[in-house]
C-alpha cells in the first residue's frame, strides 16, 4: 500500500514503532510489518527542505514532528540528509 506524503500532513497509525521495521528507499519511508505486509510513504524525504513544512506523526495522542520521530528510532541511515552527509557511501 502506498500513501503520498504532502508537506505538513498528519501521519496518525493504528501500530506502535516497535511492531514495524523502517527502511528509506530513496525518498520514501518504508513500513514493513512480521508479516511481509508494508506501507510505503511516498515522497516522505521530499518535505524537510527548508521551503516544505515536513510531516508530523501522532504518536500516543501527542503530535511529534517527524524528525523527532525519526531520532527516537535510533536508525541514523533514516534521518533526513544522511545520505546527503557522506554516510554509508562507498569510494
Amino acid at each position: 500500500m502506498t500513501f503520498h506524503v504532502y508537506p505538513g500532513v498528519m501521519l496518525g497509525f493504528a501500530f506502535t514503532s516497535t511492531d514495524v521495521t523502517f527502511s528509506r528507499d530513496e525518498q520514501n519511508l518504508v513500513c514493513t510489518f512480521d508479516d511481509g505486509a508494508q506501507v510505503t510513504l511516498e515522497g516522505f524525504y521530499n518535505n524537510f527542505d527548508t521551503a516544505a513544512q515536513q510531516p508530523t506523526f501522532i504518536v500516543d495522542g501527542r503530535k511529534l514532528p517527524a524528525e523527532d520521530f525519526l531520532a527516537g528510532l535510533n536508525a541514523p541511515d533514516l534521518m533526513p540528509g544522511f545520505h546527503l552527509r557522506g554516510y554509508g557511501c562507498e569510494e
